[in-house]
C-alpha cells in the first residue's frame, strides 16, 4: 500500500534507547547483584573505589564476531540450512582512553611489570604473557537505557590486544584506543563465547 509509511517505530522504540557512553569496571563483581538498584550502588561503589578504567572519549563498540564456513558437498549450489559451521567467535570491545594513571597504563600495556620506587611509578612492557597476572577476569561495560533501565555487557578473561598509542596534541587531551579482546578460559564451557550481556529491568 503505497504510501503507509511503513516502519520500526512504536510506543516502546523511545524507552529503548541506549543513552551516553556508559562506564568501563575492571572485575566487577556480581556475586551479589540480583536487581538494577543493587547493580547501581555497586556501580557506584567500584568507581569510587579505583575500579573504573577511566573516562573516555567516543563512547564503546563492542563486536562478536563469527568466523564461519559452509560444507561443501558435491552437488550443493547454494547454502542450506544448517550447513554452515561456526569455527571461532572473537569477542572485543573498543574504547578510547583519556585518563593516564599507572593502573590504566598496566591494562593498556598487555603484559607488564610494575615497580613503586618512592613517589616514582615505573611500568616496564614485558614480551611474554603472563596468563595470571596480565589477563582481567572480566572487564565490564555499564550504560544506560532511556527509561531507567540498565545494560550490562561482560567480557571475559581480556587483554588488550591493540598494542599501545599515546596521541598527544597541542590545546588538547592525550587519547589512548585500547581493544579488549576476551578469551575462554573454561573448558567445560567452551560452547558459549566467552560473554554476557545482561539487561536490569526497574522494579
Amino acid at each position: 500500500m503505497a504510501g503507509a509509511g511503513l516502519t520500526g517505530l512504536t510506543a516502546n522504540s523511545f524507552n529503548n534507547l541506549q543513552m551516553d557512553a556508559g562506564v568501563f569496571m575492571e572485575d566487577f563483581d556480581w556475586s551479589t547483584i540480583a536487581t538494577l538498584d543493587e547493580l547501581l550502588t555497586a556501580v557506584v561503589t567500584a568507581i569510587d573505589s579505583g575500579a573504573c578504567l577511566g573516562a573516555t572519549s567516543g563512547g564503546m563498540t563492542f563486536s562478536s564476531s563469527p568466523e564461519m564456513r559452509s560444507v561443501e558437498l558435491d552437488g550443493m549450489r547454494q547454502d542450506f540450512k544448517g550447513s554452515q559451521i561456526k569455527d571461532k567467535t572473537t569477542v572485543t570491545m573498543e574504547t578510547t582512553l583519556t585518563e593516564i594513571t599507572p593502573e590504566n597504563l598496566r591494562r593498556i600495556l598487555c603484559a607488564s611489570d610494575v615497580t613503586i620506587t618512592g613517589d616514582i611509578t615505573e611500568i616496564r612492557e614485558r614480551l611474554n604473557i603472563d596468563i595470571d597476572q596480565d589477563y582481567m577476569d572480566s572487564l565490564t561495560w555499564v550504560g544506560d537505557l532511556n527509561d531507567g533501565r540498565s545494560a550490562a555487557i561482560v567480557l571475559l578473561n581480556c587483554i588488550n590486544t591493540n598494542g599501545t598509542t599515546w596521541t598527544a596534541a597541542d590545546k588538547s587531551n592525550a587519547t589512548i584506543p585500547v581493544t579488549f579482546t576476551a578469551t575462554n578460559s573454561d573448558f567445560a564451557d567452551r560452547n558459549y563465547a566467552p560473554y554476557k550481556l545482561l539487561i536490569f529491568n526497574k522494579a
